[in-house]
């Protein structure tokens, strides 16, 4: 099979099913990371797994977070507060590791996006 970038959508697409069906038995949910493709036919991927009813790392680093800010006086919406920017609506489901963007899913397709730490403090004002 030709290891292009198709194929490897495929393959990934595969894996994460082969996974879900996995994560059901034992409670939990896996997801791969971005594959890369050494041009010799190998590729690699990070594999991540998270306990059924746990929050991911991004959550809670997003809970931190707002905790801290709160201290001083700088407000943010809570995780799993649903805002609207431009026509849609999103979902706040965590940070990443510097707490410069926050991951925040699209109520409609659920694909994740980043918004500025900054944006969620403008629109968390009021609270």
């Amino acid at each position: 099979m030709d290891n292009t970038k198709n194929t490897l959508k495929v393959i990934s697409k595969d894996i994460n099913d082969a996974l879900a069906i996995v994560g059901q038995k034992y409670g939990y949910k896996f997801s791969t990371g971005t594959i890369s493709y050494d041009g010799e036919g190998n590729f690699t991927t990070k594999l991540k797994a998270v306990k059924e009813g746990a929050k991911s790392p991004e959550a809670q680093r997003y809970e931190s977070l707002v905790i801290t800010r709160n201290k001083y006086g700088r407000k943010l919406l809570p995780l799993g507060a649903v805002f609207a920017y431009d026509v849609n609506e999103y979902i706040i489901i965590g940070c990443n590791t510097t707490g410069s963007k926050v991951h925040c899913k699209k109520d409609a397709n659920g694909k994740t996006y980043l918004f500025s730490i900054e944006l969620i403090e403008t629109l968390s004002k009021g609270l």
